[in-house]
């Protein structure tokens, strides 16, 4: 599995034609669940089938999630499986980014500080905000 890290194979078949071209998007149109025809217009046959051989996407099978169309069957949507997902996450993003969201998950002390800064009486302009369901309001 660490080797697939460093894989030049796995790399060219996990980017899209756009991504190996320097376009990186964090929120692509095909991460990491999408309709069967976006992966299509992204990849080429063949990466489709790299990827499906070697585990990294599959066919979605419908769980009755609210944002399903009805009618929906198994192959009308592709997903990245859980490698898939952290080998895109890898080959997608910098190190720097990588290390710091997905490893030492370092954004959390922010979101610890910030809680703290609050229970001691700090107010953020962010808070003013909270339960506004109205952009009226603002």
């Amino acid at each position: 599995m660490f080797t697939d890290f460093f894989n030049s194979t796995i790399r060219k078949n996990i980017l899209n034609e756009k991504e190996q071209n320097g376009n990186y998007s964090f929120m692509a149109d095909v991460d990491y669940r999408a309709p069967r025809r976006r992966y299509e217009e992204f990849y080429t046959k063949e990466q489709l089938k790299f990827l499906f051989e070697n585990g990294l996407i599959q066919e979605y099978t419908p769980v009755g999630a609210p944002w399903e169309k009805s009618g929906m069957k198994k192959g009308d949507y592709y997903e990245f499986t859980n490698k898939g997902i952290r080998l895109r996450e890898w080959y997608t993003s910098s190190l720097k980014n990588y290390l710091y969201y997905n490893v030492f998950h370092l954004y959390m002390i922010r979101i610890w500080w910030q809680r703290f800064r609050i229970a001691c009486g700090h107010r953020y302009s962010w808070q003013d905000y909270e339960g506004i369901t109205n952009l009226d309001e603002i």
